[in-house]
């Protein structure tokens, strides 16, 4: 996730004793001005970090499941039944 910083301080010191930040045309008095505390203000920023071993660590555990699935249907001349074995992979399903 990201999202824009926002927040940001400057010192002023009114050197032409103006009393404005800005120039008759409305411009920035930039001398004015000190530096910014915020380099990444008004840029995305990230927020959130992502741990590794989540986008990493699913296929590493050697997880098999062994088991058989049941299917029973009707059939024109007699009623079938079907006994199949299957082996499961974390999330992925393998037929043998």
């Amino acid at each position: 996730m990201s999202a824009l910083s926002t927040s940001v301080t400057r010192t002023w010191n009114d050197l032409n004793g103006d009393r404005s930040i800005f120039n008759s045309n409305l411009t920035l008095q930039e001398n004015e001005l000190g530096p910014s505390t915020n380099a990444n203000f008004g840029k995305s920023v990230q927020t959130t970090t992502v741990d590794p071993a989540l986008l990493d660590g699913w296929g590493l555990r050697p997880y098999w499941i062994i088991g058989y699935t049941a299917n029973y249907g009707p059939n024109f001349l007699r009623p079938t039944q079907v006994l199949s074995p299957r082996l499961f992979k974390i999330g992925a399903q393998v037929d043998f």
